[in-house]
């Protein structure tokens, strides 16, 4: 059975794209508000800034 509601510390994560630098992708957007805490940061000089676009 699924859970039709979360009020987790999870539900949405965000991702930060730095040229020449890398990705640094936060966590902490709630339903009570919005407290952003690093998840994971991936060095990589050939990030080019921008999201990855999938069809």
């Amino acid at each position: 059975m699924d859970t039709p509601f979360y009020f987790g510390s999870d539900d949405m994560r965000i991702e930060g794209f730095n040229k020449g630098v890398g990705r640094i992708t936060f966590t902490g957007i709630e339903i009570g508000g919005v407290n952003l805490t690093v998840y994971k940061a991936i060095y990589d000089p050939t990030e080019n800034g921008f999201p990855d676009i999938k069809n």
